[in-house]
């Protein structure tokens, strides 16, 4: 199904477009308000002329093949449950206490917190840019000073470092260990080589296990 509003859209044409959509949501947005509507807001407000369905829930179930998981699929949310799912997962967060959490304990609470909501996957596209701006404005809200950049430069990285997140790794566990690492560029100026084969070559590594 093509969800484009004007097929003539070139990728390249679209990239720009929302890039200057993220950089005004990012630099005016206060502050995150935990329910699913601030999600439907920001989707809508990054592809109401390019996506038809801008801002509204999927109404089918989604395979996607990823090439960092050998074309398989990440196990998204049933489209059914999208609701339900997030709305656990934005009261929980908002309940969250950080307070006396140590860096590390912070790190994988968030990654945990942007893989979950990430798999929740509510709209047909755009989903990994809608959780990335949802995230940068909750991370200013936490007191951080994001480097927008690192995200900017790295978009990949981060989408697969999602996709391997929502994966079960060694000992079944999920591999957070790349979006951590990404995170640490953000938010704590680390200068982390961010280098999408080190997914490959976990991903081989597990493969060969099972």
């Amino acid at each position: 199904m093509n969800n484009l509003v004007d097929e003539n859209l070139s990728i390249s044409e679209i990239r720009n477009i929302v890039s200057q959509r993220i950089y005004e949501l990012i630099n005016n947005h206060a502050a995150v308000s935990f329910n699913i509507e601030q999600l439907k807001k920001i989707h809508y407000y990054l592809f109401h002329d390019i996506y038809q369905n801008a801002g509204q829930l999927r109404k089918d179930n989604l395979f996607k093949k990823e090439q960092i998981i050998d074309n398989e699929t990440v196990l998204y949310v049933n489209y059914q449950d999208i609701e339900n799912y997030l709305k656990y997962d934005l009261e929980t967060e908002k309940n969250y206490n950080y307070q006396g959490k140590t860096t590390e304990e912070i790190l994988k609470h968030l990654a945990k917190f942007t893989a979950n909501i990430w798999q929740a996957h509510p709209f047909l596209d755009g989903n990994t840019r809608t959780v990335a701006v949802f995230m940068i404005i909750y991370f200013k809200q936490l007191g951080f000073q994001p480097d927008n950049e690192v995200l900017k430069n790295n978009f990949s990285y981060f989408r697969n470092a999602l996709v391997l997140s929502n994966c079960l790794g060694e000992n079944m566990l999920p591999p957070y260990q790349y979006l951590i690492k990404f995170y640490e560029n953000v938010l704590f100026a680390q200068n982390n080589e961010l280098d999408i084969k080190e997914m490959f070559e976990f991903n081989e590594n597990e493969r060969r296990k099972r």
